[in-house]
């Protein structure tokens, strides 16, 4: 059975990251980039889908870094009510 420390760990990281994902101010869809890219790995990449969608949709293919990925979930997110 592994170590108790290691499941508190992995708890605080979700839990983390899930924040990270929080509006920077209540009642908006501001992202805090910040907060946001401080819980990416340098190495970070992220490819979208299915590969039969992905490849009918040249938008979303290849994989793009985190900075990209926060541009294109921010312009997502000021379509959106919240």
């Amino acid at each position: 059975m592994a170590d108790s420390s290691l499941y508190t760990k992995l708890t605080s990281t979700a839990k983390d990251f899930v924040l990270a994902l929080s509006p920077k101010k209540p009642g908006n869809n501001e992202s805090d980039d910040e907060r946001f890219l401080s819980h990416l790995a340098p190495e970070f990449a992220h490819s979208w889908g299915h590969k039969f969608y992905v490849g009918t949709q040249p938008g979303v293919q290849g994989s793009v870094d985190g900075q990209v990925f926060l541009e294109r979930m921010n312009r997502l997110a000021g379509q959106m009510e919240t």
